[in-house]
């Protein structure tokens, strides 16, 4: 679910005006190891979510806020990985927080429709976005001489080159093939080495 939950993070940060992060959650990472810095810990869900629905709640976004804690519950995604968990004919009983919890059947079965929907009507829209953007004019002038490329194909949009008066260029694609960045800086937002 991490891809979901940066969707979510940085289309909030771009509504507040903020920049685009690649690793919207960077802050939240605990190193294990202070000599090694591949050693960390990441963000859990909960932790994740608190930092999206404080952002959503400075913005107003009541609604969001609403949908994110009905979608994202731990009780029911630890159910997964947990043995401790029970599912009766009419009930689902766990513990959250290690407070006793029952939800019917019901309920369940309406949050994890609703997962579904919210979850595939986000990716819907983001794949939607790809298409418009293919649709948009090719190349787009920016403040200091530089010129924004973006990259389409049947699938839409799939990547950029940023061109400087240079002659250099930074490239990010993403493709089923992989994903490639050259000349970009991945650093409290995104950078161009020129």
């Amino acid at each position: 679910m991490s891809p979901i939950h940066e969707i979510i993070l940085n289309l909030l940060r771009c509504i507040s005006g903020q920049q685009y992060l690649p690793f919207p959650f960077g802050d939240l990472y605990q190193r294990k190891n202070k000599d090694d810095p591949w050693s960390v810990i990441p963000p859990s869900m909960p932790r994740k979510i608190r930092k999206i629905t404080a952002l959503a709640e400075i913005l107003g976004e009541k609604e969001l806020v609403k949908h994110i804690k009905l979608v994202f519950d731990e009780a029911i995604r630890n159910a997964i990985a947990h043995s401790d968990d029970t599912l009766t004919e009419s009930e689902f009983r766990t513990t959250d927080d290690g407070h006793p919890r029952v939800m019917s059947l019901k309920d369940l079965d309406y949050r994890v429709g609703f997962c579904f929907e919210f979850v595939s009507g986000l990716l819907k829209a983001y794949d939607n976005a790809k298409f418009a953007l293919a649709k948009a004019k090719r190349f787009h002038k920016w403040p200091n001489y530089e010129v924004l490329e973006l990259l389409k194909d049947e699938n839409g949009i799939y990547g950029f080159h940023v061109h400087f008066s240079n002659g250099s260029k930074s490239t990010f694609t993403r493709t089923k093939q992989g994903v490639m960045q050259i000349n970009m800086i991945l650093d409290n937002g995104v950078g161009f080495m020129v």
